[in-house]
């Protein structure tokens, strides 16, 4: 009975629709969808940084504008859907085995 939560977890971004970019969106979308499965919130570690050369770039949006950065609006429905879906077809399972 102790309280917990998923904190600062991502995945740097990858070039859209590459396969590095598919495996970056089902990670974090199976990533929200086990942490939900078990009972836990999650919250992404979001740095601000666009795709850059040195792997740090953890920026989904742009804290300023609300704008999505690069592919994060890909992304983030991703890990949405994997913490709030909860219908009976979609599951940890169904995730998995839709790995690219």
């Amino acid at each position: 009975n102790i309280p917990v939560y998923m904190s600062e977890f991502g995945c740097s971004m990858r070039t859209y629709n590459t396969a590095e970019w598919k495996c970056q969106k089902y990670y974090l979308e199976y990533f929200s969808k086990a942490a939900r499965s078990y009972g836990m919130p999650c919250i992404i570690w979001d740095n601000g940084v666009a795709q850059t050369s040195n792997g740090e770039a953890f920026g989904y949006i742009n804290h300023g504008t609300g704008a999505y950065i690069g592919n994060g609006s890909a992304i983030i429905p991703a890990m949405a859907k994997g913490q709030n879906d909860s219908s009976p077809s979609y599951t940890l399972e169904s995730v998995y085995n839709s790995a690219p």
